[in-house]
Protein backbone atom coordinates (compact mmCIF):
# COMPACT_ATOMS: atom_id res chain seq x y z
CA UNK A 1 0.00 0.00 0.00
CA UNK A 2 1.05 3.76 -0.43
CA UNK A 3 0.11 6.24 1.60
CA UNK A 4 -0.86 9.94 0.33
CA UNK A 5 -0.34 13.27 1.87
CA UNK A 6 -2.17 15.77 -0.03
CA UNK A 7 -0.77 19.33 -1.33
CA UNK A 8 -1.99 22.07 0.35
CA UNK A 9 -0.44 24.99 -1.08
CA UNK A 10 2.89 23.73 -2.52
CA UNK A 11 3.45 21.43 0.71
CA UNK A 12 2.94 18.15 1.58
CA UNK A 13 0.74 17.14 4.18
CA UNK A 14 2.45 14.31 6.24
CA UNK A 15 6.10 15.53 6.11
CA UNK A 16 6.22 19.43 5.33
CA UNK A 17 3.10 20.25 7.08
CA UNK A 18 1.76 17.79 10.60
CA UNK A 19 -0.94 20.18 11.26
CA UNK A 20 -3.91 22.02 8.65
CA UNK A 21 -7.18 23.49 8.81
CA UNK A 22 -9.66 21.76 7.44
CA UNK A 23 -11.44 23.63 5.88
CA UNK A 24 -8.39 24.44 3.63
CA UNK A 25 -8.64 21.28 1.86
CA UNK A 26 -11.55 22.03 -0.34
CA UNK A 27 -13.24 18.49 0.36
CA UNK A 28 -9.90 16.64 0.15
CA UNK A 29 -8.99 14.34 2.87
CA UNK A 30 -5.48 14.85 3.71
CA UNK A 31 -4.22 11.71 4.00
CA UNK A 32 -5.41 8.70 1.55
CA UNK A 33 -4.14 5.02 1.60
CA UNK A 34 -4.14 3.36 -1.94
CA UNK A 35 -3.09 0.06 -3.19
CA UNK A 36 0.41 -0.38 -5.03
CA UNK A 37 -0.85 -0.73 -8.00
CA UNK A 38 -3.21 2.72 -7.99
CA UNK A 39 -2.50 5.72 -9.35
CA UNK A 40 -1.23 8.46 -7.22
CA UNK A 41 -3.71 11.07 -7.63
CA UNK A 42 -3.43 14.61 -8.76
CA UNK A 43 -2.77 16.83 -5.85
CA UNK A 44 -1.48 14.08 -3.52
CA UNK A 45 2.11 12.50 -2.89
CA UNK A 46 3.71 9.44 -1.88
CA UNK A 47 5.11 9.86 1.81
CA UNK A 48 5.19 6.32 2.61
CA UNK A 49 8.20 5.91 5.17
CA UNK A 50 8.37 4.01 8.85
CA UNK A 51 7.97 7.63 10.63
CA UNK A 52 4.84 8.74 8.19
CA UNK A 53 3.20 5.12 8.67
CA UNK A 54 3.59 5.40 12.50
CA UNK A 55 2.18 8.70 12.54
CA UNK A 56 -0.77 8.85 10.10
CA UNK A 57 -1.22 4.79 8.70
CA UNK A 58 -4.64 4.66 10.86
CA UNK A 59 -5.52 8.46 9.96
CA UNK A 60 -9.50 8.15 10.49
CA UNK A 61 -9.02 4.59 11.06
CA UNK A 62 -8.66 4.00 7.13
CA UNK A 63 -5.83 1.15 8.83
CA UNK A 64 -5.98 -0.77 11.91
CA UNK A 65 -3.11 -0.77 13.73
CA UNK A 66 -1.96 -4.54 12.78
CA UNK A 67 -2.68 -3.08 8.78
CA UNK A 68 -0.37 -0.40 9.87
CA UNK A 69 1.79 -2.82 11.15
CA UNK A 70 2.17 -4.55 8.36
CA UNK A 71 3.55 -1.44 6.47
CA UNK A 72 6.25 -0.90 8.05
CA UNK A 73 7.54 -3.91 8.23
CA UNK A 74 7.71 -3.78 4.73
CA UNK A 75 10.33 -0.95 4.74
CA UNK A 76 12.83 -2.46 6.92
CA UNK A 77 15.44 -4.45 6.56
CA UNK A 78 16.02 -8.59 7.50
CA UNK A 79 18.29 -7.24 9.87
CA UNK A 80 16.25 -4.50 10.50
CA UNK A 81 12.81 -6.98 11.20
CA UNK A 82 15.81 -9.23 13.42
CA UNK A 83 16.08 -6.04 15.95
CA UNK A 84 19.18 -4.43 14.66
CA UNK A 85 18.27 -0.69 14.18
CA UNK A 86 21.77 0.16 12.51
CA UNK A 87 20.63 2.75 10.17
CA UNK A 88 17.55 3.87 11.54
CA UNK A 89 17.17 7.60 13.16
CA UNK A 90 15.67 8.20 16.53
CA UNK A 91 12.12 8.71 15.39
CA UNK A 92 11.85 5.41 13.26
CA UNK A 93 13.20 3.60 16.29
CA UNK A 94 10.41 5.12 18.60
CA UNK A 95 8.13 4.02 15.81
CA UNK A 96 9.27 0.60 16.10
CA UNK A 97 8.23 0.92 19.52
CA UNK A 98 5.19 2.00 19.50
CA UNK A 99 4.44 -0.91 16.98
CA UNK A 100 5.41 -3.34 18.70
CA UNK A 101 8.35 -4.00 15.90
CA UNK A 102 11.31 -4.02 18.78
CA UNK A 103 10.83 -7.42 20.28
CA UNK A 104 8.20 -9.49 19.48
CA UNK A 105 7.17 -13.13 18.68
CA UNK A 106 8.12 -14.06 15.26
CA UNK A 107 5.42 -16.87 15.16
CA UNK A 108 3.06 -13.93 14.73
CA UNK A 109 4.22 -13.07 11.21
CA UNK A 110 2.65 -15.60 9.74
CA UNK A 111 -0.53 -15.51 11.49
CA UNK A 112 -2.93 -14.54 8.50
CA UNK A 113 -6.17 -13.26 10.14
CA UNK A 114 -5.23 -11.55 12.95
CA UNK A 115 -7.43 -9.54 15.54
CA UNK A 116 -7.20 -5.99 15.51
CA UNK A 117 -6.17 -6.13 18.86
CA UNK A 118 -3.33 -8.72 18.66
CA UNK A 119 -0.81 -8.71 21.29
CA UNK A 120 2.59 -9.37 19.79
CA UNK A 121 4.37 -9.63 22.39
CA UNK A 122 2.19 -11.91 24.53
CA UNK A 123 3.39 -15.31 24.32
CA UNK A 124 1.31 -16.97 21.32
CA UNK A 125 0.40 -20.23 23.54
CA UNK A 126 -2.87 -20.27 21.77
CA UNK A 127 -2.36 -20.57 18.59
CA UNK A 128 -2.10 -23.57 16.40
CA UNK A 129 1.56 -23.25 15.28
CA UNK A 130 1.48 -26.74 13.07
CA UNK A 131 -0.99 -24.94 10.57
CA UNK A 132 1.00 -21.95 9.97
CA UNK A 133 2.60 -23.47 7.10
CA UNK A 134 6.34 -23.58 8.36
CA UNK A 135 9.17 -25.84 7.50
CA UNK A 136 10.07 -28.42 9.47
CA UNK A 137 13.37 -29.81 10.57
CA UNK A 138 12.95 -33.36 12.16
CA UNK A 139 15.43 -35.13 14.21
CA UNK A 140 15.12 -38.67 15.28
CA UNK A 141 16.96 -40.87 17.61
CA UNK A 142 17.21 -44.17 15.76
CA UNK A 143 13.48 -43.94 14.62
CA UNK A 144 12.47 -41.46 17.80
CA UNK A 145 11.48 -37.99 17.09
CA UNK A 146 13.30 -36.24 19.70
CA UNK A 147 13.35 -32.54 18.49
CA UNK A 148 11.29 -30.47 15.80
CA UNK A 149 12.75 -27.24 14.54
CA UNK A 150 9.74 -24.53 12.96
CA UNK A 151 11.68 -22.59 10.15
CA UNK A 152 9.96 -19.85 7.78
CA UNK A 153 11.76 -20.90 5.00
CA UNK A 154 13.31 -23.72 3.14
CA UNK A 155 16.13 -24.46 0.16
CA UNK A 156 15.25 -27.31 -1.71
CA UNK A 157 18.37 -26.98 -3.92
CA UNK A 158 20.38 -26.29 -0.93
CA UNK A 159 18.73 -28.11 1.47
CA UNK A 160 18.79 -25.07 3.86
CA UNK A 161 16.45 -24.05 6.54
CA UNK A 162 16.53 -20.15 8.24
CA UNK A 163 14.67 -18.09 10.10
CA UNK A 164 13.85 -20.26 13.65
CA UNK A 165 10.81 -19.86 14.86
CA UNK A 166 10.00 -22.30 17.74
CA UNK A 167 11.49 -25.46 19.04
CA UNK A 168 9.79 -28.53 20.30
CA UNK A 169 11.58 -31.05 22.32
CA UNK A 170 10.24 -34.40 23.57
CA UNK A 171 11.58 -36.81 25.73
CA UNK A 172 9.88 -40.45 26.01
CA UNK A 173 9.22 -42.23 29.47
CA UNK A 174 9.12 -45.92 29.48
CA UNK A 175 7.70 -48.77 30.92
CA UNK A 176 8.41 -52.66 30.62
CA UNK A 177 10.21 -50.76 27.46
CA UNK A 178 6.99 -49.59 25.98
CA UNK A 179 6.21 -45.62 26.15
CA UNK A 180 4.05 -44.73 28.42
CA UNK A 181 4.95 -40.95 28.52
CA UNK A 182 6.15 -38.01 26.47
CA UNK A 183 6.92 -34.59 28.02
CA UNK A 184 7.44 -31.80 25.41
CA UNK A 185 9.05 -28.57 25.89
CA UNK A 186 8.51 -25.48 23.69
CA UNK A 187 10.48 -22.81 22.68
CA UNK A 188 9.12 -19.62 20.98
CA UNK A 189 11.97 -17.12 19.59
CA UNK A 190 11.72 -13.21 19.30
CA UNK A 191 12.19 -11.49 16.34
CA UNK A 192 15.68 -10.91 17.97
CA UNK A 193 16.76 -14.70 17.67
CA UNK A 194 16.62 -15.36 21.68
CA UNK A 195 14.36 -17.52 23.42
CA UNK A 196 11.24 -15.57 24.33
CA UNK A 197 8.35 -17.95 26.31
CA UNK A 198 8.24 -21.61 26.98
CA UNK A 199 6.09 -24.17 27.62
CA UNK A 200 6.00 -27.77 28.81
CA UNK A 201 3.49 -30.38 27.70
CA UNK A 202 2.59 -33.62 28.95
CA UNK A 203 0.91 -36.69 26.87
CA UNK A 204 0.03 -40.04 28.11
CA UNK A 205 -0.12 -43.15 25.86
CA UNK A 206 -2.63 -46.33 26.33
CA UNK A 207 -0.94 -49.92 25.51
CA UNK A 208 -2.65 -49.37 22.25
CA UNK A 209 -0.62 -46.20 21.21
CA UNK A 210 1.76 -47.39 22.85
CA UNK A 211 2.02 -50.03 20.29
CA UNK A 212 1.28 -47.61 17.30
CA UNK A 213 4.04 -45.54 18.37
CA UNK A 214 6.59 -48.21 18.63
CA UNK A 215 5.74 -49.43 15.07
CA UNK A 216 6.45 -45.97 13.67
CA UNK A 217 9.67 -45.73 15.81
CA UNK A 218 10.61 -48.94 13.57
CA UNK A 219 9.54 -47.51 10.14
CA UNK A 220 11.43 -44.18 11.06
CA UNK A 221 14.39 -46.22 11.96
CA UNK A 222 13.79 -48.30 7.92
CA UNK A 223 12.88 -44.74 6.23
CA UNK A 224 16.21 -43.08 7.58
CA UNK A 225 17.85 -45.96 6.95
CA UNK A 226 17.05 -46.02 3.43
CA UNK A 227 18.13 -42.42 2.52
CA UNK A 228 21.41 -42.53 4.72
CA UNK A 229 21.97 -46.05 2.41
CA UNK A 230 22.15 -43.84 -0.85
CA UNK A 231 24.42 -41.45 0.59
CA UNK A 232 26.94 -44.34 2.28
CA UNK A 233 27.15 -46.21 -1.21
CA UNK A 234 27.47 -43.30 -2.83
CA UNK A 235 30.37 -42.45 -0.68
CA UNK A 236 32.14 -45.86 -0.23
CA UNK A 237 32.25 -46.50 -3.76
CA UNK A 238 32.18 -43.42 -5.82
CA UNK A 239 28.97 -44.10 -7.82
CA UNK A 240 26.43 -41.82 -8.70
CA UNK A 241 22.46 -41.40 -7.24
CA UNK A 242 21.13 -43.31 -9.46
CA UNK A 243 23.20 -46.26 -9.32
CA UNK A 244 23.35 -46.05 -5.55
CA UNK A 245 19.74 -46.38 -5.33
CA UNK A 246 19.83 -49.24 -7.59
CA UNK A 247 21.86 -51.08 -5.40
CA UNK A 248 20.00 -50.72 -2.39
CA UNK A 249 16.71 -51.42 -4.15
CA UNK A 250 18.17 -55.24 -4.50
CA UNK A 251 18.90 -55.56 -0.96
CA UNK A 252 15.30 -54.04 0.00
CA UNK A 253 13.57 -56.87 -2.84
CA UNK A 254 15.65 -59.48 -1.01
CA UNK A 255 14.99 -58.75 2.65
CA UNK A 256 11.55 -56.99 2.00
CA UNK A 257 9.88 -59.83 4.69
CA UNK A 258 12.35 -59.37 7.41
CA UNK A 259 11.81 -55.76 7.38
CA UNK A 260 7.95 -55.76 7.30
CA UNK A 261 8.41 -58.47 10.14
CA UNK A 262 10.95 -55.65 11.92
CA UNK A 263 8.21 -52.96 11.62
CA UNK A 264 5.79 -55.11 13.80
CA UNK A 265 8.40 -56.00 16.64
CA UNK A 266 10.40 -59.08 15.65
CA UNK A 267 13.83 -56.89 15.36
CA UNK A 268 15.61 -60.46 14.82
CA UNK A 269 15.23 -61.88 11.37
CA UNK A 270 16.10 -58.07 10.10
CA UNK A 271 19.24 -58.50 12.16
CA UNK A 272 20.37 -61.74 11.27
CA UNK A 273 19.82 -61.48 7.33
CA UNK A 274 21.67 -58.10 7.14
CA UNK A 275 24.72 -59.73 9.41
CA UNK A 276 25.08 -63.16 7.66
CA UNK A 277 23.94 -61.94 4.00
CA UNK A 278 26.73 -62.21 1.39
CA UNK A 279 24.80 -61.30 -1.69
CA UNK A 280 25.57 -57.37 -1.37
CA UNK A 281 29.31 -56.61 -1.31
CA UNK A 282 28.54 -53.17 -1.13
CA UNK A 283 27.73 -54.07 3.07
CA UNK A 284 30.98 -54.38 3.55
CA UNK A 285 32.74 -51.12 2.01
CA UNK A 286 34.21 -49.12 4.70
CA UNK A 287 33.00 -45.53 5.50
CA UNK A 288 35.99 -42.87 4.81
CA UNK A 289 36.89 -41.30 7.85
CA UNK A 290 34.82 -43.28 9.90
CA UNK A 291 38.01 -45.41 11.39
CA UNK A 292 36.88 -48.58 9.89
CA UNK A 293 33.00 -48.71 9.76
CA UNK A 294 31.57 -50.71 6.84
CA UNK A 295 28.12 -49.93 5.42
CA UNK A 296 27.19 -53.05 7.02
CA UNK A 297 27.90 -51.84 11.07
CA UNK A 298 26.27 -48.71 10.63
CA UNK A 299 23.02 -50.03 9.24
CA UNK A 300 22.65 -52.47 11.74
CA UNK A 301 23.52 -49.53 14.37
CA UNK A 302 21.24 -48.40 13.15
CA UNK A 303 18.20 -50.71 13.82
CA UNK A 304 19.32 -51.70 17.13
CA UNK A 305 17.13 -50.05 19.46
CA UNK A 306 17.85 -49.52 22.90
CA UNK A 307 14.49 -49.71 24.53
CA UNK A 308 15.62 -49.62 28.22
CA UNK A 309 16.54 -45.66 27.96
CA UNK A 310 14.10 -43.74 30.66
CA UNK A 311 12.47 -47.28 31.25
CA UNK A 312 10.97 -45.90 34.37
CA UNK A 313 7.94 -44.32 36.21
CA UNK A 314 8.25 -40.37 36.26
Amino acid sequence: MKLLGYILNGQTIGTDLLSWNDADLNGNQAIVVIEDNVQIPSNYEDISSIVTWGNFGDFKEQLNFIQVREEIKKLLTPAQLSGNTWGLVANEIQTLVDYKLDNYFKEYDFVTQPTYDLDVQKAPYEYNYDILALQKKRYFNKGELYRTEYYANYDFPTDTYSNLILTEDRTFYRINEMVYKRIMDITWYLNTGVSGATKQTEKYYTQQESLAVGDRRRRNCITNLKIDSIGLIMMASGVTQQQAEEIGWLFLQEFNDEINVYIEGVEGPLMTALMTTQNHGWLDWEIPNTGGISVRMYLADGINIDYTENNTYM
